[in-house]
This record gives structure tokens, sequence and C-alpha cells, in this order.
């Protein structure tokens, strides 16, 4: 099992302007420099200058009108120009992800979109990316605000994003989700890591994923999901041995 890690791209502090297109999966960048665009008529175009080197995971999006917006291995985020985008390093997506990274809009805002990653690694991440001019600074928990919008050595969990215009213009704020769970669980009773749980899952972020739980022979002990995130080792009231699971 591996851990989820996001990167919110924020493109402005204005109303949103919504449009309405099939554009979005136009362009798509893979492989060894790869890419291709298919086009309105039904006919598909190869693109040059792309800058992945992979073999999976990787994920393109454009606007509604068909125009690269950006593209992303899960470990760096390339521009429309094919340089990096400006803090857009830092993902450490795993390679052995057959799905390093996905990128998702967020519904009625055309200026936000998250990337997800999948990650091994403790230490998660958040990156905030601001497109256009501005003096802001940033926060994960809407009140201690730094320079910096890249924070590191984050656990799982819920926070919320903060984007502050120096100069008094206005702030945004983003609830996300760092998803996680323990690496291990020992339910003996003493009211330490009794349970194995889903952390950074409710009815509002991953609500519809579920987990699971089998033992080493296959068979199915339980199913976690957003209503129901922990286990005790048990089974029909029945502590089950210690194994892997």
């Amino acid at each position: 099992m591996k851990k989820i890690r996001t990167l919110v791209l924020l493109t402005g502090l204005g109303v949103p302007v919504l449009f309405f297109g099939q554009g979005e999966t136009s362009n798509w960048y893979f492989g060894n420099r790869a890419g291709i665009k298919f086009n309105d008529d039904g006919s598909v175009t190869t693109l040059k200058g792309g800058r992945l080197h992979t073999v999976e995971g990787c994920a393109s999006i454009s606007d509604p009108f068909g125009d690269l917006l950006f593209y992303t291995v899960g470990i760096f985020v390339h521009d429309r120009n094919h340089n990096t985008m400006q803090n857009g390093t830092g993902l450490h997506a795993d390679p052995s992800c057959t799905q390093w990274a996905i990128i998702v809009p967020k519904p009625e805002d055309s200026n936000v979109y998250y990337i997800f990653t999948m990650d091994i690694s403790e230490n998660n991440s958040i990156l905030i990316h601001m497109a256009g001019d501005g003096d802001y600074e940033y926060s994960i928990n809407g009140f201690d605000y730094r320079d910096s919008n890249f924070f590191d050595s984050i656990g799982p969990g819920f926070f919320t994003i903060s984007v502050r215009d120096k100069n008094g213009y206005g702030i945004v704020d983003e609830e996300i989700s760092v998803t996680g769970y323990p690496k291990f669980f020992t339910p003996n009773g003493d009211g330490i890591n009794d349970n194995w749980q889903l952390i950074g899952f409710n009815e509002n972020f991953q609500s519809n994923s579920s987990v699971p739980i089998f033992d080493r022979y296959g068979k199915s002990l339980i199913n976690l999901n957003s209503t129901n995130l922990s286990w005790n080792g048990t089974m029909n009231a029945t502590s089950l041995p210690t194994a892997d699971y």
C-alpha cells in the first residue's frame, strides 16, 4: 500500500472563469520524449520537445480548447514550453508505481489543479504554485505564514492551505488531505497502536476509496473505507495471530 501526495496548483486569486469543452485530454506526453495531440477532426499529430523519460506513470492536462497547460511524471512538472515550472520539483513519486501521477481539475474552478502522486516515502510534502504576478505568502494551518511555498516532512491528515497576498488583495483557502497509514500495529489492548487505520480519509476526501485487508493466504478479512477507517486485528470477535496482512 502506498501513500498519496498532493500538489495544489492555484492559478489566480481572481474570480474563476469556467469553460466547457473536451480539449483537456488533447495533448499526451509520455515515453522517451514522445508526444501526440488528438485533433478535433479525429487526426493525430506528433508532438516534439517533450521532457519525459519514462515507461509509465505520466500525466498531461490541457485547457478546454486543447492548448497544453502542463505535464508531469510525478517528479518534475513541465509547462507548455517544456520548461520545469517554478517550484515544479520535489514531488518524489516512486518509480515502482504503475501510475506515478494523476492530474485532477478542481470542480467548478478552472484555475486550480491537483496532482496526486504515489509515494512510499515517509517525507510527504505539499507544494503550492501560484501562476501570474504577485507577492504571496503561504500557510498550511491558516495562521503561520511564510514566503516559501514548499512544505516538507508533512505527516498524514487534513490541512488548510492558505495563500495570502502581501499587499492586502486577498486570501485563498483550500482544504486538502494527505493520506497515510501506520506500517504496523499491536492490537494487545494496551491503548498504543491497537488499531490499523486510514489517515486523511473522510466523507469529503477519498470518500470512494476502499482498502481490503487479506491474510497471507488471500482470505478477505475486512474492507476499510471512509466510514469504516480502522481495524482492530480481529475477525468475528476473535483476535488473529501475528502475521503479515
